[in-house]
């Protein structure tokens, strides 16, 4: 543990010492075509596969000079002995391509770049300088991190974020550091805010090169509420569509049906399809379903009791754990 009394070395000579699922089963729209929001049900920390593997992706570039939030916007969350040289948060929005719908998940993976306190003083990744503990150094010249989870240690130059709304704060500021972060938009949010842990940002060198990453949502093509009897086999038929609901299914994205859950008694059971309608628990894509293509697999439901199911699947070998839900009666 860090040590609470652990006092920093001045950094200049010109400026003062420096002593992280449930699912949420929301239908909209008409008719056979569902739109299921925060259907992600498991998060993995590995990226890998290929094709795409998310709705909305975005690659930017963190400047050691980025402050986190504006403390003029946030006068109650004050930080830095001196404002000179500190420049905006990056700032991700709707306009990036995200959902800011709350529950709505988000990744944040640090890619590259290094940051330093200035002349003198060592490069750091995103998890920051390790000697350098600053939970506790406020509320005078404040770093940041006195405002964030005191639990979860903090060090001078990592990379944090924030959830905003119009660059006021809502919740809690926190650390990503190297990550992967998975993070959960709160209610009342329509921004990200992200920057450096620091107290004084003037003689800062150096950037961070993070990517943002964002889950397909998944548009059901039937009805999930109707029950099929026991024995039968359920065509289940879906699209990945991005944020606003566009269909961006393809055959060059594959799907891997992984498994069966019951979610009343989370009683699990294999994927069975009937002969060879779905081979290797792969989803087909049909260039004519819908009114620009689509995935099928025919689910075998024999030996599945009364009661709502989820079908698990991976897109493209992916990080997240989709599912679509069906009942048997």
């Amino acid at each position: 543990m860090p040590n609470p009394e652990y006092q920093l070395p001045a950094r200049h000579t010109n400026r003062p010492s420096r002593s992280a699922v449930h699912v949420n089963w929301a239908s909209t729209g008409v008719g056979l075509r569902f739109r299921l929001i925060n259907v992600c049900l498991l998060v993995c920390l590995v990226l890998a596969g290929t094709g795409k593997v998310w709705a909305a992706d975005l690659t930017v570039t963190v400047p050691s000079t980025a402050g986190p939030w504006d403390p003029a916007l946030n006068p109650s969350l004050p930080y830095t002995f001196s404002h000179g040289g500190r420049t905006a948060p990056i700032t991700i929005s709707s306009a990036s391509g995200f959902s800011f719908a709350p529950g709505s998940i988000m990744t944040v993976t640090y890619l590259a770049g290094t940051v330093s306190a200035g002349t003198g003083y060592a490069f750091w990744d995103a998890n920051g300088d390790p000697n350098n503990y600053t939970n506790n150094i406020g509320p005078n010249a404040a770093f940041p991190a006195f405002y964030m989870n005191p639990s979860i240690p903090v060090y001078g130059q990592a990379l944090i974020g924030t959830f905003a709304n119009d660059g006021v704060i809502v919740g809690q500021p926190f650390v990503i550091g190297n990550g992967p972060a998975t993070l959960v938009v709160p209610a009342g949010a329509n921004q990200l805010l992200l920057g450096i842990n620091d107290a004084y940002y003037g003689d800062n060198a150096g950037s961070f090169t993070v990517t943002m990453s964002q889950p397909f949502q998944v548009c059901l093509l039937y009805d999930p509420t109707k029950a099929a009897q026991s024995g039968s086999t359920i065509p289940i038929k879906l699209q990945l569509c991005d944020v606003s609901g566009n269909n961006m299914s393809s055959s060059t994205i594959p799907l891997h049906a992984s498994g069966v859950t019951k979610t009343s008694t989370s009683i699990s059971g294999a994927v069975q399809s009937p002969g060879n309608a779905n081979p290797d628990s792969d989803f087909r894509f049909d260039s004519s379903l819908g009114s620009d293509g689509a995935y099928i697999f025919n689910l075998k439901t024999t030996g599945l009791s009364t009661g709502t199911y989820n079908l698990h699947f991976t897109v493209a070998d992916g990080p997240f754990l989709y599912a679509a839900q069906f009942q048997v009666k």
